[in-house]
């Protein structure tokens, strides 16, 4: 009928990036000037207008006008990656 190609559908394996443990090489995400780096500095100072709260109550008074707080009872399911990869897997 079909081939099952376990290279191409091999879910298991999400680590996509190498080990650097035992390399002298600088991860990524640790350089300031690579791609992550240069991410982080474009929204430092970037106030959210939506923020995603975990928790119950939140001091609504440090808001600025212009900001949101949304918060649903068990939300790991979009607010964790573990609970957000489950979610689109279950696509």
């Amino acid at each position: 009928v079909g081939d099952n190609n376990d290279d191409d559908n091999d879910d298991d394996d999400l680590d996509e990036h190498p080990s650097y443990e035992d390399d002298d090489k600088t991860p990524p995400w640790e350089e300031n000037d690579g791609y992550y780096g240069l991410l982080s500095r474009l929204v430092r100072t970037a106030a959210p207008n939506f923020i995603w709260s975990v928790r119950a109550t939140y001091d609504t008074s440090t808001l600025n006008k212009d900001q949101m707080v949304n918060h649903y009872s068990r939300n790991g399911c979009f607010t964790t990656k573990v609970g957000l990869c489950k979610s689109l897997r279950n696509l």
